[in-house]
């Protein structure tokens, strides 16, 4: 099961209105900024989820200045807010959507607003909170960049930060 949204429907929102908090009910939330280092926390969190039997909520927190702009948009055009927001839920869904065969349940979320505040409101009801090292930020050159710094000082659950990689590991067999 695959479940898009664009924010948190349960408090009231429309589908597809552009909001700016995210409520979960449980299981892992992990953030998706697009960046290397994000992606391989997507794909770690999604394989925990899959061992744990709960439901994995990616979490694109986005900004006028990171969503993505779709080669269809020519040069100097100036998208309305509901194109933005349909561009990163598209990116999103076109990433992810695979995932939804190795989790027991698969939640797509685009969120306005700051990421780091996003997903530590988030960590009040989730299992876990998976984030990558770094992302696209001017702090990319430090160990930890700003986004999993604020979530790891923050956040009210237990918090995993993935190190991006640049070898191929071969995943461990589960245990019997």
């Amino acid at each position: 099961m695959t479940e898009h949204s664009s924010g948190d429907e349960q408090a009231g929102a429309p589908q597809g209105a552009v909001v700016s908090h995210l409520e979960v009910d449980s299981g892992i939330v992990v953030g998706d900024d697009g960046s290397g280092s994000s992606q391989q926390a997507v794909q770690w969190a999604a394989e925990e989820a899959a061992l744990r039997g709960c439901d994995l909520h990616v979490v694109r927190a986005w900004t006028m200045s990171n969503a993505p702009r779709p080669s269809q948009w020519s040069f100097g055009y100036v998208p309305t807010w509901p194109e933005y927001e349909v561009a990163v839920a598209d990116v999103l869904a076109h990433n992810w959507d695979g995932l939804a065969e190795r989790v027991p349940a698969l939640h797509l979320h685009a969120v306005h607003g700051d990421p780091a505040r996003i997903i530590v409101e988030s960590s009040l009801a989730a299992d876990l909170v998976v984030v990558g090292s770094r992302g696209h930020g001017r702090v990319a050159e430090f160990v930890l960049g700003s986004v999993a710094d604020e979530v790891v000082r923050s956040a009210r659950c237990p918090v995993v930060v993935v190190r991006a990689s640049t070898t191929t590991t071969t995943p461990l067999p589960p245990a019997d």
